[in-house]
């Protein structure tokens, strides 16, 4: 990632930017300002991202246009930022976005409070605008050892016994003025001394200016009083109490140490990979092919042994256990039956009951002198009359009847309640191939699955922020749902519990 340094405030400016495949890495060249799923944003720090709206450019030559957005080459792009996102007001503006099926390399624009482009004093007007040790320039020390803080030191010494001196002076002329012969007059005491001496003046003079040479050290300019004056105009860029030292000129040496700590600061940060992102999703889509499909659910239900689940009202209870409870379907329909069946006559008896009224009728015939076609004739229609009153079954109608009735309250019982949960199997199942809203806010611990799956799929999909101290999960309109807080203590990354 490129990162720049632009004095906030700047405007028309404009950075580059990388596009690459999302599956090799080879360079876009092709992405234009309405390519699809093109979507370019800036982060101010502290703010939200706010989307860029992105313009053509007629050449790289164009002036700058907010949103310009044009391929320079080999996958670089010129994007043109609006004044908004360098304006004052933050240290730092974070370039990135998306276009679909490849992988936007953004850019970071440090926002400083001086012009990295101002050769002579980065735009510090607390410095003097030339260059160091010319007119007007910070004063320099060719030699080197210049130490400011004795050099006004012994300014003030100097200053401290001129003022000493002068006084003493003023103090013994005045004195002279007064008590001395010839009224005072120096010139006429001058005049005597020498006489007296046998000297000159201009010797005398020569004598007492050696000596205050010796006491004061021989000037390094044409006299003292320049080697105050220059020293003065050296000291007069110092200010009251050191004040014009506080801005002092930026240099290589202080480029490279913050260039060193943004590039510790970006080696913490680790972003997940394509392959990462790539294999998470393929882990989920696993997931969701692993869950039991209608048709396995329904088996799963009909296939599960009857007799493991007896609690009253229930299916299982109405299918039933025949030995455990006798009013199940099965316990119903076995006893019945078997009781119906088993209690008509046997074979055995039908036939010793054949064999006598053979025996009897035979004996009937003899006795009344009728033939056997006639009596079974009246003995038919007989029994006909009789049987004609009876139901078709020869059981009992009534117990038929009954049993049955028992049946179908039994199969209305067991078919309302499969209603019921085929419905609610259904109703679940059906969610599985239904489109689902994004859920909102933060997760919960005790999220359904449905809405777990929805809160991984937000963080595979959607946009993704993260910055020193925060990680950043957006909806699908780019509003932030959730946030994780970060910290690192150069031991341990710590992503804390989202909110």
């Amino acid at each position: 990632m490129v990162t720049y340094s632009i004095k906030a405030g700047t405007t028309d400016v404009s950075v580059v930017i990388r596009i690459i495949d999302s599956t090799d890495g080879t360079p876009e060249t092709g992405v234009v300002f309405n390519t699809s799923g093109i979507d370019l944003e800036y982060r101010r720090e502290g703010a939200v991202s706010t989307d860029i709206t992105e313009a053509t450019l007629s050449a790289l030559s164009d002036a700058h246009a907010d949103g310009g957005f044009l391929h320079i080459g080999n996958g670089y792009y010129r994007l043109d930022l609006p004044d908004a996102a360098v304006a004052a007001g933050s240290v730092g503006v974070l370039v990135h976005g998306i276009v679909t099926g490849m992988v936007v390399i953004g850019c970071y624009v440090q926002l400083v409070a001086y012009n990295p482009f101002d050769t002579i004093r980065l735009g510090l007007t607390a410095l003097p605008n030339a260059a160091a040790d010319a007119a007007g320039g910070l004063p320099i020390s060719d030699a080197g050892g210049l130490d400011l803080d004795d050099l006004k030191a012994d300014i003030n010494t100097i200053d401290d016994f001129l003022d000493t001196e002068v006084a003493a002076i003023l103090a013994d002329t005045n004195e002279l003025q007064t008590d001395l012969a010839d009224g005072g007059r120096l010139d006429l005491l001058i005049d005597a001394i020498l006489l007296d001496t046998g000297t000159t003046l201009d010797d005398l003079i020569d004598t007492e200016i050696a000596s205050i040479i010796t006491t004061l050290g021989t000037p390094a300019g044409a006299s003292i009083s320049a080697d105050i004056a220059a020293i003065e105009a050296q000291t007069d860029d110092i200010g009251a109490a050191g004040a014009g030292l506080t801005a002092v000129p930026w240099n290589a040496a202080w480029d490279a140490e913050v260039q060193s700590e943004v590039a510790d600061a970006l080696a913490v940060y680790d972003p997940p990979t394509n392959a990462e992102l790539v294999s998470e999703i393929d882990a989920v889509q696993t997931d969701i092919a692993a869950l039991p499909t209608a048709a396995e659910n329904a088996d799963a239900i009909w296939d599960e042994d009857a007799t493991g689940h007896q609690t009253q009202g229930s299916f299982g209870q109405a299918i039933g256990d025949p030995g455990a409870d006798a009013d199940t379907i099965w316990a119903l329909a076995n006893t019945n039956l078997n009781a119906t069946v088993s209690s008509r006559a046997s074979q055995t008896s039908l036939d010793t009951v054949d064999d006598f009224l053979d025996t009897e009728i035979a004996a009937i015939l003899e006795d009344t002198g009728t033939t056997l076609d006639d009596l079974i004739d009246t003995e038919i229609a007989a029994i006909k009359a009789k049987t004609d009153n009876l139901p078709a079954d020869p059981a009992d109608a009534s117990d038929i009847a009954s049993s049955f009735t028992t049946l179908s309250a039994k199969v209305d019982t067991i078919d309302d309640f499969l209603d019921t949960e085929i419905t609610a199997i259904k109703t679940v199942t059906d969610l599985l191939n239904a489109a689902q809203a994004e859920p909102t806010g933060a997760p919960d611990a005790n999220e359904t699955p449905l809405e777990k799956l929805g809160y991984i799929f937000m963080a595979l999909r959607n946009k993704l922020t993260v910055t020193s101290s925060a990680k950043s999960f957006y909806d699908d309109g780019g509003n932030v749902e959730w946030s994780k807080s970060l910290s690192d203590d150069s031991t341990t990354y710590t992503e804390n519990e989202g909110a």
